[in-house]
């Protein structure tokens, strides 16, 4: 079992605690979470505004026929 699976099925559980993991190394860990982060909601984001703009109203077209 990986730390990515529990046994009550919840989700993941815990990270295990290391013990060399040194300052520098956990502060660039936690930089690369945040850019996985910040890709993956440029995404979404990307993707959201596409449904808008399908969604949307398109101009010029008479009020009754959107």
């Amino acid at each position: 079992m990986t730390h990515e699976e529990s046994s009550s099925g919840e989700g993941p559980g815990p990270l295990p605690y290391d013990e060399t993991l040194t300052v520098a190394a956990f502060i660039d860990t936690i930089m690369k979470h945040f850019s996985q982060q910040e890709v993956a909601h440029k995404e979404t984001a990307d993707q959201l505004a596409a449904i808008v703009a399908l969604l949307a109203p398109h101009t010029g077209y008479p009020s009754g026929l959107t």
